[in-house]
């Protein structure tokens, strides 16, 4: 990082010339890492945040303003940008499989931009190296492999630090690495974390330079912070001006800030220790310093060593301690840098007097096949886990229609729109149990007419897990609007049921077609049924009965059937 540090010789650390061999090894093992992770792409189990992604990119095709029209607690460009990929796509059951494999560049650009700090930092061997242990990382593998902003949000991240750790940094790149980071600001939220990991970085290595008496130009230094800076401004204020154009900044800085800040740490520490915690840690951050400056006291290299190095750690720390909610993909930028900055120790470089017997790529490559080991301990590869999930998205499209809605926890069902306006994240989960948010489930199942449910599961809250297992049964991995019938106390022939949603209803039996009586008149097929109490009496030789959603009947759907479905 130039930053008008004078009298410093900046050189890259010599690498000895790599064999044919490890260059061969460190190849393959690339190549396993890409193979593996197509395999993967259609194999992998599909986490629940994944269709909630999509259906926020497919709103977007749809002419749906996130914020204002569907719920989202993240930053829109990871979605808006998406929206043409996924118009390509179209609505298939496979949709998020597809959306998997359009990540791979973002994979790539995360493999490349590392490669390029270790160049810098060190020299091309310990790229080539750091980008085979990032690439194979089980923690980053997987995570980066989902259809979630995060894999893009990190490669911004890297690419900004490949950018920032070069020798010269011109006004084009200043402008440039601000570009990516407010790029990744419209990404995910969780930037400013990064920002202010940067800045005790930047405050590491302007102390170094005033410790060592160097030569600092602030008239150079401030034209390249400016022009930094306006790059940051950029992206995040062309977003807002679109939402403020839209008349949807109210709903943007609730869906991105002041939603978010309703969210309860998940540990119950006491901020004391989680200071201590991180005070500790910042100490053990700023002693690993010391001996990357031990090494080459009056380096550019070694500056820019310290800064990727505790930027890093203060990310981690950061998360760790004061971050309410802790998810897998929060840790995205933190492993590749890690590893990269562990790869001079597996190659015993810089470290000479501290060689071992064996050469040091072998140690490396160790690293690199325990994490190949713990990939395929983690999930098999050849076992397909996304099944159920793409029958699921099948039901849906067979079972519903464009203009119908479903209630699902979170986007879960992708093409169609939820009628209750909160996502039943962990966030909004939190503020229904406080009381913050109100749970006006089946008062909005009523107000819209929906038919049609995902699956029971506790992740609805109380009052709407209730309501749904009353007045919905499962027809497969959906459910619909209806109830089994039950005889009243005073003639088992007469069926006596409560309609809370008004709709198109059918009667339908176990075997056979219903040939009774609904509310006193001869049944001779679905009609519209108001809220309200309702008859139904048996037919001859009629047994089990149900009244169920008509149009789920017409498409040949059944409660009779459900569990052959699944």
């Amino acid at each position: 990082m130039d930053l008008g540090i004078d009298n410093l010789t900046g050189q890259n650390l010599a690498a000895p010339k790599m064999e044919r061999k490890e260059l061969v090894s460190a190849i393959t093992l690339l190549i396993a890492g890409v193979l593996l992770r197509l395999v993967y792409i259609f194999h992998f189990r599909i986490d629940s945040d994944e269709p909630q992604h999509a259906h926020l990119v497919w709103a977007w095709v749809h002419g749906l303003l996130p914020y204002r029209d569907v719920f989202d607690n993240h930053s829109p460009l990871f979605q808006f940008f998406w929206s043409p990929i996924f118009r390509l796509i179209g609505e298939t059951p496979d949709v998020v499989l597809w959306l998997r494999l359009t990540l791979l560049p973002c994979y790539f650009l995360t493999l490349w931009a590392i490669y390029r700090i270790g160049e810098t930092l060190y020299n091309r061997r310990v790229g080539l190296w750091g980008a085979v242990l990032s690439g194979l990382c089980p923690g980053f593998f997987f995570c980066s492999l989902e259809f979630r902003p995060d894999g893009f949000w990190a490669a911004l991240w890297f690419v900004a630090i490949a950018i920032l750790v070069r020798p010269q940094l011109t006004f084009s790149r200043s402008f440039l690495m601000g570009l990516m980071l407010g790029a990744a600001l419209a990404v995910s939220m969780k930037t400013i974390l990064m920002l202010l990991a940067l800045a005790a970085g930047t405050l590491m290595v302007m102390a170094i330079v005033l410790r060592n008496s160097l030569k600092f130009s602030l008239g150079r230094l401030v034209p390249n912070i400016v022009m930094a800076l306006v790059g940051f401004l950029l992206v995040p204020a062309v977003t807002v001006a679109f939402f403020a154009s839209q008349g949807a900044l109210e709903p943007l800085y609730y869906g991105t800030v002041q939603h978010n800040l309703l969210a309860q740490p998940e540990t119950h520490h006491a901020i004391w220790i989680r200071l201590a915690v991180f005070f500790c840690g910042v100490m053990v951050v700023g002693l690993v310093a010391l001996v990357i400056l031990w090494r080459d006291p009056h380096s550019v290299l070694a500056s820019r060593r310290v800064l990727v190095w505790v930027s890093t750690g203060i990310y981690f720390l950061l998360l760790l301690c004061f971050w309410p909610l802790l998810e897998s993909e929060h840790f995205l930028p933190f492993y590749p840098l890690l590893l990269l900055l562990c790869v001079p120790w597996l190659l015993v470089i810089p470290f000479g007097k501290f060689k071992l017997p064996i050469p040091g790529y072998w140690m490396v490559g160790l690293v690199a096949m325990a994490e190949l080991i713990i990939m395929l301990g983690v999930a098999v590869p050849w076992q397909d886990h996304t099944r159920k999930d793409r029958e699921m998205l099948a039901e849906v499209l067979r079972l519903t229609s464009p203009g119908d809605e479903i209630m699902d926890l979170k986007g879960g069902t992708i093409f169609r729109q939820r009628p209750f306006y909160f996502g039943f994240e962990k966030i909004t989960r939190q503020a229904i149990q406080s009381g913050t948010i109100v749970d006006d489930v089946p008062e909005s199942l009523i107000r819209t007419g929906t038919c049609v449910a995902t699956g029971d599961t506790s992740r609805f809250p109380p009052l709407a897990r209730e309501f749904l297992r009353e007045n919905y049964l499962p027809v497969g991995y959906l459910r619909v609007a209806g109830m089994f019938l039950t005889p009243a106390a005073v003639s088992l022939n007469t069926m006596p049921f409560e309609i809370k949603i008004p709709a198109r209803y059918a009667v339908i039996l176990a075997q056979g077609a219903a040939t009774g009586r609904l509310d006193g008149n001869r049944y001779q097929g679905s009609l519209l049924l108001a809220a309200g109490h309702h008859e139904y009496q048996l037919g001859l030789g009629e047994t089990k009965a149900a009244v169920l959603w008509a149009q789920a009947v017409e498409r040949g759907f059944s409660p009779f059937q459900a569990n052959e479905r699944r």
